[in-house]
């Protein structure tokens, strides 16, 4: 990610691609919605040739399970970054959206202390999104996902 070398630092390859990964967290949404709403008939039928129970809603389950590890490693990630202040929402809008931190701050997305103060500032929100995507990195690395 640049130059920066600090606690959280990643390859700028490997940046770019767990960002662009981010940026398909709405396609992932959008595909578990199409393979749900797609055709097919709630009732499972015996086939003779095949010599089996064919079950469309297990095939559904099934088709958008890729897709549904995809947005889960997403936001479980972000709720590891962003903690329980709800920094993790602001964040998740920052990575899946690319939504800034002033754009963040002006819309209401950064959640306020008692005091009517933003909870995190500019530098630490960026410090938290580092984090977000070394443990995305750390996660992905382990697992297989497209």
């Amino acid at each position: 990610m640049g130059r920066y070398n600090g606690e959280f630092w990643i390859n700028h390859h490997a940046y770019l691609e767990l960002f662009h990964f981010c940026m398909r967290y709405h396609e992932f949404k959008d595909s578990i919605c199409n393979i749900m709403n797609s055709g097919g008939g709630a009732n499972m039928t015996y086939s003779e040739s095949a010599g089996r129970y064919s079950d469309p809603t297990a095939n559904k389950a099934i088709n958008a399970e890729p897709f549904e590890e995809c947005i889960k490693i997403i936001e479980q990630t972000a709720i590891e970054a962003g903690g329980d202040n709800g920094v993790y929402q602001a964040i998740l809008y920052n990575v899946t959206q690319g939504w800034s931190y002033e754009q963040l701050r002006a819309s209401g997305k950064i959640p306020m202390d008692k005091s009517g103060k933003p909870a995190v500032g500019s530098k630490k929100f960026h410090e938290l999104r580092r984090k977000f995507f070394y443990l995305l990195y750390l996660r992905k690395s382990k697992q297989k996902l497209f």
